[in-house]
């Protein structure tokens, strides 16, 4: 098995700061005489899913070894069983 290549933080930072651009809530420009109540994604769905598949393989690589690491702890809540202690 082959080492993992260094992800580069700069990358991944813009990766980041893009997705959260599109994901962003704003106002839409409805134009004069029109009200809209709400708030509406800047950007199209299709972008916002794109974008979260790489957020969230960047979020994978990067916290994935200390999730593995909390999750052997003892005593850590796993899913369908309460806490140790409780």
């Amino acid at each position: 098995m082959t080492p993992m290549a260094k992800m580069d933080p700069e990358w991944a930072i813009t990766e980041i700061d893009a997705f959260l651009h599109v994901t962003a809530q704003v106002f839409p420009d409805t134009g004069p005489g029109v009200v809209y109540f709400g708030t509406v994604m800047r950007g199209p769905q299709t972008d916002a899913s794109a974008r979260a598949h790489v957020v969230e393989q960047i979020l994978d690589r990067t916290l994935g070894e200390r999730s593995v690491v909390l999750e052997q702890r003892p005593g850590f809540p796993r899913q369908g069983r309460a806490p140790a202690g409780d």
